[in-house]
């Protein structure tokens, strides 16, 4: 029933029998012959057609640029054979590798292996510097030259899927230094027929592969000519994947070194001729280039050779100059600062200062009120020492009591040396830095078990330090100072610096000129010999020992019997000196726990150095850092040297030193921005317990064994563990007693804590070289 409030629905709304819209008839109606189907007709196929040719052109494009960047100025590729198991016939597969690679039959007939770079018989004519495994098994080092060197390391496994001694060892430090591409090669021993058996030892070698090495391994049958041709072929074809930090910097792998001329200089230096084939960046002679094991030097020039094996052979060609640099054009090598010796001189004050002073000094004698004997005069009153004047003791500390009473905490007077260190642990002997290690197998048991109950200890009892009875507590801990808080109290980075921070350099905007550095390398626009260039380097001022050094172990790789020598060139200002930081974390398999301050080879991937670092915590946005006195596991920590400047990204792989055994693995982690003003604070805890309580009040005893030190630390805040905070009121008698008052009440069961801090340095490098390896 239809009404004035019923229901109209809209006329258009016609469902599936509804025409086309107006816009479309009207649309319709302009076109001559009405609308072509879309798709249908010449022009769409034409269209397809394009985008085809289109896609067609660009992958032949890509190509092109890829084989022209292959054969025009690409280096030899560096594949590094690496045995994963000890029951593997490593001459047998570098035989078979060298066979595929179309090398003559004389080539791998030498034991040991040596290193040699082949062109592929196939048509692609690749070329190929094949790198034998470390003469040595299981040393570490040597698996970090032989990486450092490779743009591809191909992993050798037995098909039972076995490892052998120190091999996940070795390939945990690989990882940590930044693992090249990586390619796995599985010696099943199944005939070729066997398709069940290969695909078996594949797969045991594959998850294998993923657990040690990385999970995007590809594995590759290596039992016959045919598997190692097509190895061959993949290593040929395979784009290079090297670590990143390696691509910021020019680097060459030393095939050959000589000495430039008969005799040396008159200083006892020579000029070492290098050659190789410049690497990832080109290379410049302005700069600065780093030699493993003899140090960082200049260039005097670079000269050009013919590749060795195309034509002419490098070392009978007359070489061409492709730069020169003078004295003066060469890179700066400072090493440290020059510091300027009245940089904190101050001048002698005027005379209107001095009257100005004179009358604040009367001015605040007036306001000071003191009781003396009636009939003093002023000249009798000069002598009478007042009550806390008289309390101290005459050493050069107690000169400063009043001074530090009156600013509200004893704040780092210069008093005798601290060896807080040597009290750890109830008076435990031997100091953080020092820990002689006995010959005995005996003696070294009881030292670890020595040091991981002291570990055990830091970790139950962090900090807590005994105050000794023989030692004035103001003497013993002259150097530090209390704080309210230590995330909150300020700390002045440039307050009380020893004079090494006077020789080392800081920057201004870090970010900036860390941009600049990888842009000038990046652009190559100072580059004499760009990347894939076959140069002979001459390396000026080298010492002699050095030099000698560098060619017997380039004529030891040459043989087979060493590791490869690569050299890096550095970026701007990375010749310098200043306090480096780098984020570590202990090894899981470490055998010992690590010490602050102890003695270890630290490798940054560039360089090696010995170094004895200061470990601290690793907040962030923190401005003050607590120093860390053992490196505990899976707690991230950050190790603070004097070091040459280092841009990140780059690795540090921690070694502990044992005597004359090898160098093992004990952390690794990262390089951090160079800072001198990041504040690292020692922390130490002086603990004494209640023996009489009353609500808020208590009596305190064994904090201090001196009524004077006492009065000395009277300033700084107490804390119990319970979270009570309070202070000191008064000491009582004269045997270290003392009142205190809280903000709540206490129990004797409760500890009494006061903290204490005070800014540490790290040790001053013995070798400023910076080449350990």
């Amino acid at each position: 029933m239809a009404g004035a409030g019923s229901q109209h629905n809209k006329a258009h709304k016609a469902g599936r029998r509804a025409g086309r819209s107006a816009r479309e008839k009207h649309k319709d109606s302009k076109d001559a012959g009405g609308r072509a189907p879309i798709k249908s007709g010449a022009g769409v196929q034409q269209r397809r057609a394009d985008r085809l040719n289109s896609a067609k052109q660009v992958r032949e494009s890509k190509r092109a640029a890829l084989l022209a960047s292959r054969r025009a100025a690409a280096p030899p590729r560096v594949v590094a054979l690496f045995p994963l198991s000890d029951s593997l016939d490593v001459t047998a597969a570098w035989a078979s590798l060298l066979a595929a690679c179309g090398a003559p039959e004389a080539t791998g007939s030498h034991s040991p292996p040596r290193p040699v770079t082949v062109t592929t018989s196939d048509a692609r004519r690749s070329r190929l510097t094949l790198l034998p495994p470390p003469p040595v098994p299981g040393d570490a080092l040597g698996a970090l030259d032989l990486a450092r060197a490779a743009d591809c390391v191909l992993l050798l496994a037995d098909g039972d899927g076995g490892l052998g001694e120190d091999v996940e060892r070795v390939l945990a430090t690989l990882r940590a230094l930044g693992l090249p591409g990586a390619i796995g090669a599985v010696v099943s021993g199944a005939p070729p027929a066997d398709l069940k058996a290969r695909s078996a030892a594949k797969k045991r070698a594959a998850a294998l592969l993923a657990r040690v090495a990385a999970p995007e391994v590809r594995v590759m049958a290596a039992d016959g000519p045919a598997d190692w041709a097509a190895l061959v072929r993949h290593l040929a074809d395979a784009a290079p994947a090297v670590p990143g930090w390696r691509q910021h910097r020019p680097q060459l792998l030393v095939e050959g070194a000589e000495l430039a001329g008969e005799g040396g200089g008159s200083d006892g230096t020579v000029t070492l001729l290098l050659r190789g084939y410049v690497r990832n960046l080109g290379l410049s002679v302005r700069q600065a280039v780093h030699v493993p094991g003899a140090g960082d030097f200049a260039l005097s020039q670079i000269d050009a050779l013919p590749e060795p094996g195309r034509g002419r052979d490098g070392m009978d060609a007359d070489p061409a100059v492709l730069a020169t640099a003078g004295p003066e054009e060469r890179a700066n090598l400072d090493r440290e600062n020059v510091p300027d010796p009245l940089a904190g001189e101050q001048t002698w004050p005027t005379e209107e200062e001095l009257v100005e002073a004179e009358a604040e000094r009367r001015a605040a004698a007036k306001l000071k009120k003191r009781r003396l004997p009636a009939g003093t005069s002023e000249y009798q009153a000069a002598w009478i020492l007042d009550e806390d004047e008289g309390s101290e003791t005459g050493s050069e500390a107690g000169a400063g009591s009043d001074e530090a009473m009156e600013e509200g905490a004893p704040a780092g007077v210069p008093l005798a040396e601290d060896d807080v260190d040597s009290l750890l642990n109830g008076g435990a002997e031997g100091t953080e830095a020092d820990m002689d290690y006995a010959e005995d197998e005996e003696e070294e048991e009881d030292d670890l078990a020595a040091r991981r109950h002291m570990v055990q200890d830091d970790q139950e009892y962090p900090d807590e330090v005994e105050t000794p009875s023989g030692v004035l507590a103001r003497e013993r801990f002259g150097k530090y100072r209390g704080l309210k808080s230590m995330r909150t109290s300020p700390w002045d980075p440039r307050e009380s610096l020893p004079l090494e921070y006077a020789r080392v350099f800081a920057f201004d905007n870090f970010v900036r000129t860390q941009k600049r550095a990888l842009a000038a390398a990046s652009s190559g626009q100072e580059a004499a010999a760009p990347a894939g260039t076959y140069v002979q380097l001459h390396v000026v001022a080298v010492p002699a020992d050095a030099a000698k050094r560098v060619q017997e172990r380039v004529g030891a790789w040459s043989a087979g019997l060493a590791s490869p020598l690569t050299l890096f060139g550095l970026l701007q200002h990375e010749t310098k000196l200043s306090v480096g930081h780098f984020a570590l974390t202990l090894v899981p398999e470490a055998p010992a726990p690590l010490a602050n301050k102890e003695e270890l080879l630290l490798v940054t991937g560039v360089r090696a150095f010995r170094a004895r670092p200061v470990f601290s915590s690793d907040e962030h946005g923190a401005d003050k850092h607590k120093m860390e006195r053992f490196l505990h596991p899976g707690r991230p920590s950050v190790a603070t040297v004097y070091a040459p400047i280092s841009y990140p990204p780059l690795p540090l792989l921690a070694f502990r030193l044992e005597g004359g055994a090898r160098p093992v693995l004990a952390a690794t982690g990262s390089a951090r921005r160079p800072d001198p003003d990041r504040v690292v604070l020692k922390k130490i805890v002086l603990t004494g317990y209640p023996v009489r309580t009353h609500k808020s009040k208590a009596v305190v005893r064994h904090m201090f064994h001196d009524a004077d030190d006492i009065r000395w630390f009277r300033p700084v805040d107490l804390w119990t563990r319970s979270g009570r905070r309070g202070r000191i009121r008064e000491p009582l008698g004269t045997h270290g007693a003392m009142k205190t008052i809280f903000d709540g009440p206490i129990t004797q069961a409760d500890a009494v804590c006061m903290s204490l801090y005070k800014r540490v340095f790290p040790k001053w490098p013995l070798d400023m070289a910076f080449a350990a390896c």
